[in-house]
């Protein structure tokens, strides 16, 4: 062989010998000749390596390197070759009349009824120094089935070519095409009406491959496949440098696409893209019928597979069960929290096949013994398939063969009638919520591994189905965009049979998917196939340091595939090609120990956790955390929820076209047991509402000052000085709350301790032990949850400060809580969790009767100086009253006694307080000593004392819970209504009473100052505080369709993406108008620019408002007819002309009303001074320090 190597050359007809022994011989021969020749007799070997390294690596030095080894042409061949390869493809385009079609798509004989193409972004984030020139570009790829019997495409190579090194591109693969749109929204322009039944799925093909869902998906199925397509030929197109999602972008690929479909004699040009292009074409489509009515957009199948594992992991999250995969380390917690979020496709797939399968086998015991209860008969028949199935399955699989037709067949008869006892059997559990909870994940499953199938098949059909199954989910979980381009996919393919039957006949064998390898029951989708070729790119020796050099990204992209061919001959040369095995991994004896050893971990959780477990509640498995009943609605009828929105949306938007298509999908907004674990985030708007309350105190006591009034302090502190009273209550009107654990730590301060004496000797202690078990004992006592109770609103403001409660049933010693706050924080835990302990105790242990010693007027104190049913006074805690109560116990000793609180009684405690306040007052009367304290300079507003009003209330509430608690040993206590007592009833719940007075800031008699003059400085004060006019409206429900209309549309792109609340002011304010000039409301009326001038600005805007507040308004107007000219409302009649000179008439109106803006505020800026200075004349006077010391009091408390 060697010999007649030398001599003649390699030819065929060499006897075969063992392939490493041949393979050796050839490597040696070629370097002989290499080597002999100084390199200037170039053999495959050296030629396949140089370009296998340089495609891999892109490495100059490595090629040096093999070179100089000599196993491999030197750089510099290397790029000469592939500058060869370039300029063939080059030449190839010239020829085509400039249309680039790969080389692997020439050779064909027969004509091409149709090309198929995927398109997607390629990005690749270099690092840059600035960030930016990132390269974003447009991957374009062709597939097509390999003919049998094709011939390999030869490659010429000149590698001693002179051309330059440095590719020369024709501009024009560069340029993008021009395109001009009216609308870039265009309605649907569907070739046929839509029918609704095309979003149904169709049952008999679910039924007829629900039969084959057994156990070891992949492998079962690897069994019984009996067609093997040919394998796909992949030519991926030169890069188009400009990102994929742009309008020109796609419109010049899709005009490529087209081309070379032309120029290979097809009729129909097929189109897969991910949902962010296909929604972009379709609309490019739409708004260019004539030209591209031959392009069939398809959605693809990838993407749609992956954002449907994202709809399982919303459905799943929370649920336990990837608390299950981690601690069953099958994988690992953040593998699992990923699986949920639709990451790492193949894990994804993975997990949910293994908790299928572990589900099915936790379930079957539960099935079959169900059947036997009801009939043998059934039971049996479970019994004897399951038995069946393995061990056809197990012997085809020892075998290495696949189930023949006729034992599969055979088996039809048997799983359809397993699944109507299925069916059954559901039925009968339907009012277990846990139970429908898991059975329905099963049947998520069951969809996606459909329409998994469908790909790995090529079953065109299913694939369709099993889409239509997926739909109502995507529009539940509010995947918006699926929802909206899923239905138009659906319909789009439903078509083809009238539209493109070309197209439909080669879908229908199979011709929508790719096959990259011989083995069976492996396509994948286009676009999946696409990211294996932009894969390619994005690895050492693809696009990785070369997107910003034209010529080198351009004759990558350029050589790319015949290069990609020339590496594969390489490999093949000398037998390290990686083909995949003929029969699936999934088949082999390491995989399925792995995964029976992951199944069995996987049911262990199950069965651990009970997740089939009959309750009424739908609980989380992992922790016992029970749902909502609103969870529980949307969990269980989240088909039908999304089955409704289709319905709705089909029969709205494509058969009656009642909405536009493009108007917004209202969100469902469902919840699952997430919601549980979701904190609301509140927004305090209190102290807003309190500060507009102080600053208009301080307004009014200016006003009194101006006019000549001397104020009474005295008088005007006997009503609060906000909205509520702040020394015992917080701005949002709740209680504040007492610091209780301060009272235990006194009281254990009193207790005398005995003590040893003190001695040199040596001591010890000795206790009867006897004594101590008899005396020795432990209370247990647990607090009542009523409802409606006194004790609601601590509870109530408990619950705002803490994250959202979850309810959970405690049932065993061995539960573990979990988070015990978020426990706590729910009554009907509590009530739950002291009945178990109740229960367990009173098994070992029985409670003694009670004896309490107490000081007569302890528990007054307590409810006095704040409990949870009372509140604390500001800055005055539990220790420093508990020095007053010691000097002063008999002010209290009578509080809580009887239920109607005397004079007398309520003189004391009201004594009481003021020692609070001032330790050693003699006053008795609150309001006289909150006015001293109001006095004394640096007094925080807060922590002046109630007044009189507002303490009254408070003391009825502390004598209401002192007479409580007095009557705690009494078995049925009679009781008076708390509403007697300092509470009220608001909507079902009781409530303090804070006041019964209204707070100084409110009109009152007090000032005496409602005088016109004050009426009118009020009013300029609130125009000068509110410059703009706010006019909230009722959330759109009542307003009228143009308005609602409108307001949308400002929180669109076209309006400025204006956020909620100021798109519904500009509704507002031009409502306003229209209702001001014309009382009919008649849309025409805004168009009228006598009536806007005259009734609008004149009568109206110039006498009630500011200019910063009509130029608001005038805003609003020419927003509107924006608007109009945009969407044109059809209840709008108005030309266009007539709008425009509306607009123009409200801009220059805004401009005039912009000087006076300017104006305002200068005049503005005089009078606070003139103010200031009014201020500083009655600094001498006391009434004027009064007010001067107040301001300086708000400024401090704020």
């Amino acid at each position: 062989m060697l010999i007649s190597l030398f001599c003649s050359g390699y030819q065929e007809g060499f006897q075969e010998s063992h392939d490493d022994v041949k393979t050796r011989i050839l490597s040696i021969c070629q370097d002989i000749i290499f080597l002999s020749s100084r390199g200037h007799t170039l053999t495959p070997k050296h030629v396949g390596i140089g370009l296998t390294i340089h495609q891999a690596t892109r490495s100059k030095q490595l090629v040096q390197l093999l070179h100089a080894a000599g196993h491999s042409a030197n750089y510099e061949t290397v790029l000469r070759m592939d500058n060869t390869i370039a300029n063939d493809v080059l030449q190839r385009y010239s020829e085509s009349g400039n249309v680039f079609v790969p080389r692997n798509f020439t050779g064909t004989t027969d004509p091409a009824g149709y090309t198929g193409f995927a398109v997607d972004n390629i990005d690749i984030n270099e690092e840059t120094l600035n960030g930016m020139g990132t390269f974003h570009a447009t991957q374009v790829a062709a597939f097509r089935q390999k003919e049998e019997g094709e011939p390999a495409m030869d490659i010429e190579l000149s590698p001693k070519s002179e051309m330059r090194l440095d590719v020369q591109v024709p501009s024009e693969l560069h340029e993008l095409a021009d395109l001009s749109l009216d609308n870039k929204k265009p309605e649907p322009e569907l070739q046929k009406t839509v029918v609704s039944e095309w979003y149904t799925p169709d049952s008999s093909l679910i039924n007829e491959y629900y039969k084959k869902d057994q156990a070891w998906w992949t492998g079962f199925n690897q069994l019984l496949a009996t067609v093997n397509p040919q394998v796909t030929v992949v030519g991926p197109l030169p890069i188009v440098n400009a990102p994929a999602h742009e309008f020109e972008t796609l419109w010049t690929v899709i005009l490529r696409c087209k081309a070379m479909t032309h120029l290979r004699n097809g009729k129909f040009t097929v189109i897969t893209m991910d949902e962010g292009l296909y929604n972009k074409a379709k609309m490019l489509q739409w708004g260019k019928t004539q030209v591209l009515k031959d392009v069939i957009i398809v959605l693809g199948g990838f993407h749609t597979q992956m954002t449907f594992s994202k709809v399982m992991g919303k459905y799943l999250q929370s649920s336990g069960m990837a608390e299950m995969w981690a601690e069953s380390e099958v994988f690992g917690e953040t593998t699992a929290g990923n699986i949920l979020k639709g990451k790492l496709w193949n894990r994804v797939i993975r997990a949910h096949k293994l908790s299928y399968e572990a589900l099915w086998r936790v379930l079957w015991p539960i099935l079959t013994k169900w059947a036997k209860d009801k009939d043998d008969n059934e039971c049996n028949t479970l019994v004897n398939l399951s038995e069946t199935l393995a061990t056809k399955f197990t012997t085809a699989n020892d075998n290495d063969a696949s189930v023949d037709a006729l034992t599969s067949s055979e088996l039809v008869n048997e799983v359809g009638q397993a699944a109507r006892i299925i069916k059954a059997f559901d039925a009968a559990h339907y009012d277990n919520p846990s139970f429908c909870y898991w059975r329905q994940y099963m049947k998520l499953v069951s969809i996606l591994l459909r329409f998994t199938r469908a790909i790995r098949e090529g079953k065109w059909d299913l694939y369709l189905s099993s889409f239509s199954e997926m739909l109502p989910y995507f529009a539940a979980f509010d995947h918006s965009n699926y929802t909206r381009w899923g239905v138009i996919f659906l319909a789009d393919m439903k078509m083809l049979p009238q539209t493109a039957p070309e197209v439909q006949q080669a879908f229908e064998s199979g011709d929508f998917v790719i096959k990259a390898t011989a083995s069976t029951f492996n396509q994948i989708p286009d676009d999946q196939a696409l990211e294996h070729v932009n894969k390619s790119g994005k690895v050492a020796g693809g696009l990785v340091g070369i997107t910003r050099t034209d010529s080198a990204r351009d004759r990558w992209c350029l050589t790319y595939n015949e290069r990609a061919k020339l590496s594969e001959d390489t490999k093949e040369m000398f037998n390290v090609l990686e083909r995949e095995c003929t029969s699936a991994k999934d088949l082999g004896k390491a995989r399925m120990r792995q995964d029976a050893e992951d199944v069995a971990k996987l049911e262990a959780q199950f069965t651990k956790y009970k997740v089939f477990r009959c309750t009424s509640d739908l609980v989380v498995v992992t922790t016992g955390d029970v749902a909502s009943n609103a969870i529980k609605q949307d969990l269980l009828g989240i088909k039908e929820i999304g089955k409704k929105v289709i319905k709705e949306f089909v029969e709205t938007r494509l058969i009656k076209k009642e909405i536009k298509f493009h108007d917004t999908l209202k969100q469902q907004k469902v919840k699952t047991f997430e919601t549980l674990y979701t904190v609301p985030v509140s927004v305090d708007k209190s102290k807003t509402s309190a500060m507009k309350a102080d600053k208009d105190l301080l307004r009014r006591v200016i006003v009194a000052l101006e006019s000549g009034r001397d104020v009474d302090v005295n008088t005007l502190l006997q009503s609060e000085l906000a909205p509520v009273p702040k020394s015992r209550a917080t701005l949002d009107g709740s209680l504040r709350e007492a610091g209780k654990s301060d009272l235990g730590t006194i009281l254990q301060g009193n207790v005398c301790k005995s003590q040893m004496p003190i001695s040199r000797s040596q001591t010890c202690t000795i206790i009867d032990g006897m004594a101590a078990a008899h005396c020795t004992r432990v209370d247990v006592l647990f607090d009542g949850c009523v409802r409606n109770s006194i004790k609601g609103g601590t509870r109530d403001k408990r619950k705002e400060k803490k994250s959202t409660g979850i309810r959970r049933n405690v049932d065993n010693r061995d539960q573990r809580i979990g988070n015990w706050e978020r426990f706590i924080i729910l009554e009907d835990n509590k009530a739950n969790l002291a009945h178990f302990l109740s229960t367990e105790i009173s098994e070992s242990y029985s409670a003694p009767p009670g004896r309490e010693l107490k000081r007569k007027s302890l528990l007054a104190f307590h409810a006095i100086t704040g409990c949870d049913t009372t509140s604390q006074f500001y800055g005055v805690g539990k220790a420093s009253a508990w020095k007053v109560f010691e000097d002063a116990p008999d002010l209290l000793e009578h509080l809580g006694e009887e239920s109607q609180i005397s004079a007398d009684v309520l003189a004391k405690a009201e004594a009481f307080v003021c020692k609070l306040y001032n330790p050693g007052t003699q006053e008795v009367e609150i309001n006289k000593e909150r006015a001293t304290a109001f006095r004394k300079s640096k007094k925080d507003l807060d922590a002046l004392p109630p007044t009189q009003d507002a303490l009254i209330l408070h003391i009825k509430r502390a004598n209401y819970q002192t007479m409580i608690w007095n009557k705690a040993l009494e078995p049925c206590p009679s009781l008076p209504k708390p509403e007697d007592s300092g509470w009220y009833y608001s909507e079902g719940l009781l409530k303090p009473k804070l006041m019964t007075r209204e707070e100084c800031s409110t009109p009152g008699e007090e000032f005496h100052v409602n005088s016109m003059k004050e009426v009118e400085r009020k009013n300029l004060w609130l125009h000068e505080e509110n410059e703009v006019e706010f006019v909230e409206d009722n959330d759109g429900e009542d307003e009228e369709e143009i308005f609602r209309a409108f307001c949308q549309w400002l929180q669109t792109a076209d309006g400025g993406k204006r956020d909620r609340k100021m798109a519904k002011q500009h509704s507002s304010q031009v409502r306003k108008i229209l209702v001001i000039i014309d009382p009919e409301k008649r849309l025409s009326s805004l168009f009228n620019k006598n009536l806007i001038r005259d009734k609008f600005l004149v009568d109206y805007a110039e006498k009630m408002y500011k200019p910063d507040t009509v130029k608001a308004h005038l805003l609003s107007l020419r927003n509107f007819c924006s608007f109009v000219k945009t969407e044109e409302p059809s209840s709008v009649t108005v030309d266009v002309a007539t709008i425009e000179k509306i607009e123009e008439k409200a801009h220059l109106w805004s401009s005039s009303y912009k000087k006076d803006s300017n104006r305002r505020h200068l005049e503005k800026q005089n009078e606070d001074l003139q103010k200031l200075e009014l201020v500083s004349q009655f600094e001498n006077g006391e009434s004027t320090r009064t007010a001067v010391a107040y301001i300086g009091q708000l400024s401090g408390a704020h």
